[in-house]
């Protein structure tokens, strides 16, 4: 309590000491027993006492400079209105209140104190060792609460809302998974560690031990069924999701009359995350109705109306904001949120609190605040005489950045992937503080200096916001080049393969500025492309309208160094530089010695570019003095009395290392395309731009020229099917009226009979009878035909008999 002391003199002062300090003299002190502590923020001073303000005939009273402070021993339990765990106790206590209660069972030492009930009329204290699990489920029981001591290891993730379970709902299977034979903490680890399915709450079964898992929650089956058996007891757990972690859970319990918002149709989770980032007020607590999903925010606790009211068994439940306790600390996770000390009450005197953010590398941090008050500041915010934060990175470049946050501050995004807040207070002030939350992002506009280096649009891989404006440049050491690749795009599609400046696009420059060459301008979702710039620096633009929003892109890039062979002599042995040297300032370099005594007028247009590409170093620690290279020539040289063939020597020596030097280059372009780009390399590139590596492609061209032979082959198509059609039309009909035979002659019936009283009878019909003789025409063919199979032999004997006798009468 701020600005507060006892009215009775302490037991025992202790000077130069912090808040810490003096809370671990009262905790470790032996000589009496330590309840609170006033603390003087003006002269670090903590007086002990052996008493409470609830004590009889000790009261508070008002003090500047100093805070009255007890211990929560009630925090250190879990509160279950209306039920006991027993009705067989270890030991009664009459007559205290529910925080004596608690602190004489963490301090009982004649058995193991692990919960107690409270009767609240006659504030009578009930010591137990038993536990709800030893004692197969807890019962209901009016005018009395049961508190359990904060279990640890699995259950310490999960709410207790006491007797009942998952109300069950008609054509709805609750539990996805049902497991026999288990303990209390093994079916919370069970549930924690199942992956088959999201385990957000169970149900166990004292009578069989049964563990019932399930992925709803209370408020999705609207709020739990009570169960009167007494033989089959039953209690309902549920899981604490990320949000729920900052508070105290109190089933059945409501702060009465005291709700400043309200949110319908919400989860337990999203409401404590609302409570988190209101900003209209300092959300100390909220009310949550499971039946409906109402979530009711609040101001106060139970603390600030003297308790909590009791619902009974009307499914609302009361959750507190937990204490910030945290005085700096390393936060590495791309999302978190941090608060004064004691916030959502004010921050004590005399901190000096440090907090470190770190995220991954090439992303920046956005921090912003819910809540911000450190008092009224006088005249800078960053004056010694005001409580301050101070947010600092260390830019390469500029050194040391630091910024004062102020009442009008909301957002900050810095610079680097790391920031300090640091916060100082002193002892004349004290307020409620401040709320932060943090994420990771990947910068808008910045100046990319590191090599292998990556970049993305905002909120990457999801969707990023309409209107953007980013720029990126990035930025190596001189005479390196810069390759980029597109891993993913995607942005709002123009049609036809055609990109304006009107939509969504990306453009990208060569060079530092708009001004420069445009490389390429990309749009919808193109296959990622790699593109290579011609100098040390490269301008991206990415720009979006207020329609469509899409994930946008990401890219990466590296430098580039070419490979350059380095000699000291024309007869020294040579020596090839893979990786260039780094400078003292950990910049890449190369170096290539031009010899002396070699006209510039000799070297050919592709040595001078060469030479002009290569970077000379001046500095005497790494360039060889002119001297010392002249004096190791002319050891190892030829002997003077043959000037002619030793300056033809050299000079043959030089082109030889020229052109050896021409081909390296080449070499190091076609093993870069080989590596970094797909498909064939281009052979014929001039080596005096090897410098210049496009990769992008044209689509214009490729798309009509595709849509063309689309087009054609479409044509053809048609005129195929037509002719088929109109060849089937015709043949078909003359097909039909054949034999399905491949032979005539098989139509013939194998019984002879039949086939001489069919002919018959068609005879009689046609006014013929069976005297009728049937002569064979003159000059008519033979069949020829010729069979091996047996049943056929007679019939083609008779056939050749009546052509031999027909050809005899013709």
């Amino acid at each position: 309590m701020r600005e507060a002391h006892l009215s009775t003199l302490p037991l025992k002062t202790v000077t130069n000491s912090s808040v810490e300090d003096c809370a671990r003299h009262c905790v470790q002190e032996v000589t009496f027993e330590c309840k609170s502590y006033d603390y003087d923020n003006f002269g670090q001073t903590c007086r002990l006492h052996n008493y409470t303000h609830l004590d009889y005939e000790t009261v508070l009273m008002p003090g500047p400079h100093v805070d009255h402070y007890r211990p929560a021993y009630e925090k250190l339990f879990h509160r279950l209105p209306n039920h006991v765990v027993t009705l067989q106790h270890n030991l009664k206590i009459p007559g205290v209140s529910v925080e004596e209660c608690a602190r004489r069972c963490i301090l009982e030492t004649r058995f193991n104190c692990r919960g107690f009930d409270y009767e609240r009329k006659l504030k009578n204290c009930w010591l137990t060792e038993a536990t709800p699990e030893s004692v197969k489920g807890v019962q209901v029981f009016a005018n009395a609460d049961y508190y359990e001591r904060i279990p640890e290891g699995p259950l310490s993730k999960f709410v207790n809302y006491g007797f009942g379970s998952l109300r069950p709902l008609e054509g709805v299977q609750l539990y996805k998974k049902i497991m026999l034979g288990l303990t209390l903490g093994a079916c919370a680890q069970l549930c924690l560690a199942e992956h088959t399915f999201k385990c957000a709450t169970f149900d166990y079964l004292f009578a069989d031990q049964s563990c019932h898992m399930s992925k709803y929650i209370a408020a999705n089956v609207h709020g739990i069924a009570p169960v009167d058996d007494s033989n089959f007891r039953v209690m309902h757990y549920e899981l604490k999701e990320e949000y729920l972690e900052y508070f105290y859970p109190t089933p059945y319990s409501v702060v009465f009359g005291n709700n400043e918002k309200t949110y319908d149709r919400v989860t337990p989770n999203r409401c404590a995350r609302n409570c988190l980032e209101e900003t209209s007020i300092i959300c100390r607590s909220f009310d949550y109705q499971i039946r409906e999903g109402t979530c009711m925010l609040s101001s106060k606790t139970g603390s600030d109306v003297g308790g909590l009211y009791n619902q009974g068994f009307s499914q609302v439940h009361h959750f507190e904001l937990k204490p910030f306790l945290d005085c700096g600390g390393v936060y590495n996770k791309e999302r978190g949120n941090l608060a004064s000390p004691n916030w959502p009450r004010n921050y004590p005197h005399n901190l000096h609190c440090e907090w470190v953010v770190t995220v991954p590398i090439f992303k920046v941090v956005r921090l912003w605040f819910t809540h911000f008050d450190l008092g009224y500041p006088v005249g800078d915010p960053c004056s010694s005489r005001n409580d301050r934060l101070l947010l600092q990175e260390r830019v390469p470049g500029n050194g040391l950045e630091t910024f004062c946050a102020g009442a009008h501050t909301k957002e900050i995004i810095t610079k680097t992937n790391n920031v300090s807040l640091v916060f100082i207070t002193d002892a004349n002030h004290d307020a409620p503080g401040f709320r932060i939350f943090y994420n990771a992002e990947w910068p808008c506009n910045a100046i990319l200096t590191k090599n292998n280096g990556e970049f993305a649009t905002p909120n990457w891989p999801n969707n990023y916001p309409a209107n953007t404006d980013c720029r990126w440049i990035i930025k190596g050491p001189i005479h390196a080049y810069i390759t980029l690749r597109f891993t993913k795009i995607e942005l709002e599609n123009h049609g036809l393969g055609l990109c304006n400046n009107r939509l969504d696009s990306i453009h990208v420059y060569d060079g530092e500025t708009t001004d420069s060459e445009r490389i390429a301008t990309l749009c919808g979702s193109r296959v990622p492309a790699t593109y290579a710039s011609t100098s040390n620096v490269l301008l991206i633009v990415f720009k979006s309208d207020e329609r469509v929003e899409l994930s946008g892109f990401h890219a990466t890039y590296r430098f580039i160094f070419p490979t350059i062979r380095t000699t000291a002599s024309p007869f020294q042995k040579e020596k090839i530089t893979e990786n260039p040297p780094v400078s003292s300032n950990n910049v890449p370099y190369t170096t290539t010695f031009v010899p002396s005594g070699l006209p510039d007028t000799l070297l050919t247009s592709q040595q001078n570019m060469s030479r002009s590409k290569s970077i000379s170093t001046t500095s005497a620690a790494t360039t060889p003095p002119v001297s010392s290279e002249k004096s190791l020539t002319a050891a190892y040289g030829e002997p003077t009395k043959f000037p002619l063939y030793a300056e033809s020597e050299k000079f043959v020596s030089q082109v030889i290392q020229t052109t050896r030097h021409v081909m390296d280059i080449n070499e190091s372009i076609k093993t870069y395309k080989e590596t970094e780009t797909p498909g064939p390399v281009d052979e014929e590139t001039p080596v005096g731009e090897h410098n210049i590596i496009r990769i992008e492609r044209t689509y214009r061209s490729t798309l009509w020229g595709l849509a063309g032979s689309l087009f054609i082959l479409l044509i053809a198509a048609v005129i195929v099917l037509v002719a088929v059609c109109r060849y089937y039309r015709k043949r078909l009909p003359k097909r039909r009226n054949n034999p399905n035979f491949p032979f005539t002659e098989e139509n013939v019936s194998l019984y002879e009979k039949e086939k001489d009283a069919v002919i018959v009878f068609y005879d009689m019909i046609n006014g013929q009878n069976e005297d009728t003789e049937f002569q064979p025409v003159c000059n008519s063919a033979v069949p020829d035909t010729a069979f091996s199979n047996p049943m056929y032999e007679e019939r083609n004997s008779r056939q050749q008999l009546l052509a031999a006798d027909s050809s005899t009468r013709c």
